[in-house]
């Protein structure tokens, strides 16, 4: 099997796999982008602003790590039974 062949079943083996990892990857840099422009305005905003971006953003990834997780066990718990249903 040559070296493009590998790729493309690697990459297109399961659409709706890959869909999921990129609004996983979406949501993470929209997170990586909120901490930079907080971390770029913290000299000059409020003490209190600064704050809420902080805890908005610890809030925005607790619910993303937590969000994340529980979407790729459910995926994963979909395949085992699919493939246990597949075997009987």
């Amino acid at each position: 099997m040559s070296m493009f062949a590998k790729i493309k079943n690697f990459l297109f083996q399961d659409l709706t796999y890959r869909f999921q990892q990129f609004i996983i990857i979406i949501a993470h840099l929209i997170l990586l982008n909120w901490m930079i422009y907080a971390l770029r305005l913290a000299g000059g905003l409020k003490f209190t602003t600064v704050m809420i971006h902080f805890l908005g953003m610890g809030l925005y990834g607790a619910i993303l790590i937590y969000g994340t997780s529980w979407w790729a066990k459910k995926r994963y718990q979909n395949e085992i039974n699919d493939s246990q249903s597949e075997q009987a």
